[in-house]
């Protein structure tokens, strides 16, 4: 549940996401070692010894890149949330590089939920907000939208109805009351 002012994590099934993002090495290091094992009986026997050598290092270096991997995958989810402010929501990312992105309520234009196979497999969605008043460097990188890769389906529903409600009002903010002639 989304509450105002509190932090917000993706929900548990996103750690799954991120882990797997993570896992790209470990599993082509596992799939070669399972090229190694089915092609162990094919090579003359005089070269067993070094193939099950070789056999023995890939396994080891997988199971040490999946666990990597999972450690990253883990870090990557605890440093990962949002907050709804009053004025904005507020993105914290990051597990060396620290990252913070502040979306005004009034700059978001569109918010999208997309789910892919994998997503859906999960129960998770991916959220894009996109935004307005940006200059044009800004749309050169792509910067015109934020994206959150994965959430728990419910939680990115419930995201979108929320910034909906908000960007349906126009705040104004007490320092900006004050009159000028035009």
């Amino acid at each position: 549940m989304i509450n105002f002012g509190q932090e917000t994590h993706l929900g548990k099934r996103a750690f799954i996401i991120l882990c797997l993002e993570k896992s790209k090495i470990p599993g082509i290091s596992a799939l070669i070692t399972v090229i190694f094992v089915l092609l162990k009986d094919m090579l003359p026997s005089s070269m067993l010894s070094i193939i099950s050598s070789i056999i023995t290092i890939l396994v080891i270096i997988t199971v040490l890149a999946f666990a990597v991997a999972f450690v990253v995958g883990w870090l990557d989810y605890h440093d990962y949330s949002f907050v709804f402010e009053e004025y904005d929501v507020r993105l914290k990312r990051g597990l060396i590089k620290k990252r913070e992105t502040s979306i005004p309520y009034r700059q978001i234009q569109n918010i999208n939920i997309e789910r892919d196979t994998t997503h859906q497999m999960f129960g998770l969605s991916k959220v894009i907000i996109e935004t307005a008043g940006r200059d044009e460097t800004d749309a050169e990188r792509g910067m015109s939208e934020v994206v959150i890769e994965a959430m728990d389906k419910k939680l990115a529903e419930e995201m979108r109805d929320m910034l909906q409600k908000k960007i349906g009002v126009q705040v104004v903010r007490p320092e900006a009351t004050s009159t000028s002639s035009v």
